[in-house]
């Protein structure tokens, strides 16, 4: 949080307009200001017009966020962010882990899209989360899904001897958001690129789905070693 609340100071120049100059700052301004708005209750009715579906069909779309998020229908964020059609490049996965398709919408979005700014969005009481820790008995395609998580659980468990799984769910769920930093930055040298230029920021996010508020948790603590 202390980190964030770095990166958003001195960052509100700019009204309640969203970005137009491909800033990662300003983007994530944007984002932060929508979900103040969201948690208030004070949503506005932003791109969501006649004339936005016109001009993002004849425009094309030039989204200035892409999410990476879980696909829990608890979270909907482009509610959470208060923003409109052609606002957010909204990737969606049970655990919000990355696979290739995951990687590949990604690189899309950040390199033909031009988005300055991905959030890698958790959020609390996941349930791919739970059912990874607590080892479930799963069928079908899950157990793959799971895989994914698992590293984020065990980096935790090793950290927390004689802590019960149901007792640490909670530190896994945000440990699985820099997890999947660390796994894309292993895998996109599109991703880790712009992030060298300074054309693109990666920052996690953990969504309570009770209060609506996002914990900011700013660039992975390794970004540097990671990017090199």
């Amino acid at each position: 949080m202390f980190a964030m609340f770095i990166i958003l100071t001195g960052l509100f120049a700019v009204g309640l307009s969203l970005v137009s100059d491909k800033d990662p700052n300003d983007a994530l301004k944007t984002l932060y200001e929508g979900n103040v708005r969201f948690v208030k209750g004070q949503n506005i009715q932003i791109n969501l017009d006649s004339k936005r579906r016109k001009d993002t069909t004849v425009g094309g779309q030039q989204p200035f966020a892409t999410v990476l998020s879980c696909s829990d229908s608890r979270v909907p964020v482009e509610h959470i962010f208060n923003v409109g059609i052609g606002d957010i490049f909204n990737i969606k996965v049970a655990g919000n882990i990355l696979g290739m398709d995951q990687q590949a919408s990604i690189e899309y979005s950040v390199d033909h899209l031009g988005t300055p700014i991905l959030v890698i969005l958790g959020h609390t009481n996941c349930g791919a989360v739970m059912a990874a820790v607590t080892e479930a008995d799963v069928e079908g395609a899950l157990p793959y899904l799971l895989d994914k998580i698992k590293p984020a659980f065990c980096r935790v468990k090793e950290r927390n001897p004689g802590y019960s799984p149901e007792e640490i769910i909670p530190t896994v769920i945000e440990e699985n958001i820099w997890y999947t930093i660390e796994d894309l930055f292993r895998k996109s040298d599109i991703v880790k690129n712009r992030v060298k230029q300074g054309i693109l920021g990666v920052v996690g996010g953990l969504y309570n789905i009770e209060t609506g508020a996002v914990a900011w948790l700013g660039a992975h603590p390794k970004q540097e070693e990671l990017i090199k």
